[in-house]
């Protein structure tokens, strides 16, 4: 299956998805801010993210994605 980095600022919101996903059988990996983000995408390289656009934090959610 996928490796997945989900990159939420709120943690209920990343229990629920990560759940779903590795019930189909994924990895996934977790960050809660754009900068952890960007550093687990270096370092797993995923074949997936999903980013939240709002995140709190020094980068949101679209400048990490301009940065990705």
């Amino acid at each position: 299956m996928a490796k997945i980095l989900l990159v939420e600022d709120h943690q209920d919101s990343r229990d629920l998805v990560r759940l779903l996903l590795e019930a189909d059988g994924h990895t996934v990996f977790e960050a809660e801010t754009g900068e952890l983000g960007l550093q687990l995408a270096r370092q797993f390289e995923p074949e997936l993210i999903i980013l939240d656009i709002s995140l709190a934090g020094e980068i949101n959610g679209l400048q990490t994605l301009e940065l990705l």
